[in-house]
């Protein structure tokens, strides 16, 4: 419709065939060719849904298949071909079992290609899922070998957590993508919901990307200071040795009316896996122990997008560097 109007706008001046050129003109008739990537990466599915434009796509150029899925410009899951997950934090999220190892129930807001849920549940609990988009729970079970256990909503997560009675024993949130968590996700009405839905002294897990310190890190300390409003006591950890201030990295979050103490996992026979190497280690990279008072995350006052603006244009400089503007236009 944008396009109609301006050329009419063009026609009135008189100026339609030096206007219109060959782009406008195959707007107008729908023949746009699809973006192509050279090279190793491969188009394995794609859909178009009212939230965005979801891929999974394979990449070979690392020696074993990487399978990623796509939304919009952020990679929301990687597996390599052994299933492993390619994300080191994944690993952190499931570390809640690790504080509660009595825990049986869990809730997992935001699937990705499902693997946290994967692991909760290969650790013998019912894992419910509420994830937004249709789409991604259909490419997960298809290309991801995801198998839900428990129930999977397809809806915002706010109207699930407003009207379930179910309660859990551990709560994980990752809703990041195209370079933000979605504001209202993150309010301190939220925190203070989801910890009515814990189980006594449950744990919510919740990673969100930026900094601790530095020019990127305002948004990331905003929800650590929510967080804190909403629970007794909260822990943060980074998924790797820290590193620059400007240096952009998933920071996971646990919270709990009780304290938050993790039980140690111990080696096993052979070369460690990433996973079982995470574990092993990511208490070593404790942050924010001390946070100064500061920006609250309310429903009335969300200051989120812009607290996490330098974020999301250091995040799209980062995913361009990684592939190139074709691969996100696909």
């Amino acid at each position: 419709m944008l396009m109609l109007v301006g050329v009419s706008g063009l026609r009135a001046a008189r100026r339609l065939t030096a206007g219109l050129g060959v782009v406008g003109l195959m707007v107008l008739l729908g023949v746009i060719p699809e973006p192509t990537v050279e090279g190793s990466v491969e188009i394995v599915a794609r859909r178009q849904t009212p939230y965005g434009s979801v891929a999974v796509v394979r990449d070979a150029k690392h020696g074993t298949a990487l399978t990623m899925m796509k939304a919009d410009h952020s990679l929301i899951g990687a597996q390599w071909a052994t299933g492993e997950p390619a994300f080191a934090f994944v690993h952190i999220l499931e570390a809640g079992r690790l504080a509660r190892p009595m825990a049986s129930r869990a809730l997992v807001i935001g699937l990705g290609i499902g693997s946290a849920a994967t692991a909760l549940a290969n650790a013998g609990m019912i894992v419910d899922i509420v994830e937004l988009d249709p789409a991604v729970v259909d490419l997960a079970q298809e290309h991801f070998g995801f198998v839900p256990n428990g129930d999977v909503f397809t809806e915002d997560a706010r109207t699930l957590i407003g009207r379930t009675d179910r309660r859990y024993d551990l709560i994980i949130h990752d809703t990041f993508t195209g370079g933000v968590t979605p504001g209202h996700l993150l309010s301190l009405e939220v925190m203070q919901q989801l910890s009515k839905l814990l189980t006594q002294n449950g744990v919510l897990t919740l990673n969100v990307v930026g900094a601790v310190t530095g020019p990127l890190s305002a948004a990331t300390l905003a929800v650590r200071r929510t967080m804190g409003e909403a629970f007794a006591h909260v822990r943060a950890f980074r998924d790797g040795p820290i590193k620059g201030d400007n240096e952009l990295h998933n920071t996971i979050l646990f919270a709990s009316e009780g304290p938050i103490r993790f039980a140690p996992v111990s080696a096993s026979a052979g070369p460690a896996s990433q996973r079982e190497s995470v574990l092993m280690n990511f208490q070593q990279w404790e942050v924010l122990q001390t946070v100064a008072p500061g920006a609250i995350i309310t429903d009335e006052h969300n200051p989120i997008a812009r607290l996490s603006a330098p974020v999301t244009q250091r995040f799209h400089e980062e995913m361009n560097e990684l592939y190139p503007p074709g691969f996100w236009l696909q």
